[in-house]
């Protein structure tokens, strides 16, 4: 690894759109030694020509600027490219449409290097609409843990976009000595943060050095037409954590939690959908793991009881115009 170089991988698929801002505000950083490693997942926009143009300005200030062109194939194959390749000290993959404040690598390399026993940080967030340019939200801890592995597979005080997290790239070959993760076309976070974080502490600085860019058209965003959709990503989503946690030895004492957490997921699609087939199928993978909770119960009864499906419904909707 080359001393002081932070490696940051960026794949991108259409992002014609957003990626001027993007790459400004690489070029706005106060940190010096950047290299950027850029692979279009098979954009059929203007992607490349906006890439190409300010990789010339990028290499002009003094970055190292590669551009890697894929087919389409998703993020986590063309996040392995740049795996395969980067040299840097220090790690970061940020989505082609967040944004990075002039001082967040700086800063984050900063505290890395200063607090040599931790091998990763994060940083709070703004949370940003793409359409409006508004702050809709934010990430902000008010009391940061350090051990963030069981927080990051069961969703507990994390925030999963990219441009919050550095990593120590020695910590990372450590664990991933092939430079590869598990491909699928989402969950890329999941399988760089979890082998890193596994007995490892996460620093937390307490500012916000970055935007994550909301997008309703984007993966993430997409709302499932139905409750077979929200099973399917379920069982990707229990994919991925099978891949990532199984060469650790891990996948067998988590197991049960994760069917559990995905199952309370499902319930409660299955009562926004009005399916009591799902509610059923959810309760009694719950009842398996654990005892379900009034919540569970709440939803369960909501959607085969259709009268008190409607009351719960007419409450949240009131409770929303209220707030």
């Amino acid at each position: 690894m080359e001393k002081d170089l932070v490696s940051i991988i960026t794949p991108c698929y259409n992002g014609e759109s957003y990626l001027e801002k993007y790459f400004n505000s690489l070029l706005n950083q106060t940190y010096k030694k950047i290299e950027i490693i850029f692979i279009n997942d098979g954009s059929s926009d203007n992607t490349e020509v906006i890439a190409k143009k300010f990789g010339q300005k990028l290499n002009n200030k003094g970055y190292k600027f590669i551009y890697i062109y894929q087919k389409n194939a998703g993020q986590a194959v063309a996040l392995n490219k740049g795996l395969k390749i980067f040299k840097g000290e220090y790690l970061t993959w940020p989505d082609a449409d967040d944004i990075l404040y002039k001082d967040s690598i700086e800063k984050k390399v900063g505290f890395l290097k200063e607090k040599q026993n931790y091998d990763l940080v994060r940083t709070a967030v703004n949370i940003v609409d793409f359409k409006t340019g508004k702050k809709i939200g934010e990430f902000k801890l008010s009391h940061a843990k350090e051990d963030i592995f069981e927080d990051l597979i069961f969703g507990k005080d994390v925030f999963y976009a990219p441009v919050s997290y550095m990593i120590r790239a020695e910590k990372f070959l450590e664990v991933n000595p092939t430079r590869k993760i598990f491909e699928t076309r989402f969950g890329q976070n999941w399988q760089v943060l979890l082998p890193v974080s596994y007995n490892a502490k996460c620093g937390y600085i307490d500012e916000k050095l970055c935007e994550y860019i909301v997008r309703n058209d984007s993966h993430s965003r997409t709302k499932s037409k139905s409750i077979e959709e929200e099973e399917d990503k379920a069982k990707k989503h229990i994919e991925i954590l099978e891949n990532v946690l199984k060469p650790m030895g891990l996948f067998e004492k988590y197991k049960n939690r994760i069917y559990e957490k995905y199952a309370k997921i499902l319930l409660r699609q299955a009562f926004l959908f009005d399916n009591y087939k799902f509610a059923e199928k959810s309760m009694k993978i719950i009842k398996k793991y654990d005892k379900p909770n009034f919540k569970d119960y709440l939803y369960y009864y909501a959607v085969k009881y259709p009268i008190v499906g409607s009351i719960i419904k007419i409450i949240k909707n009131k409770n929303r115009v209220d707030t």
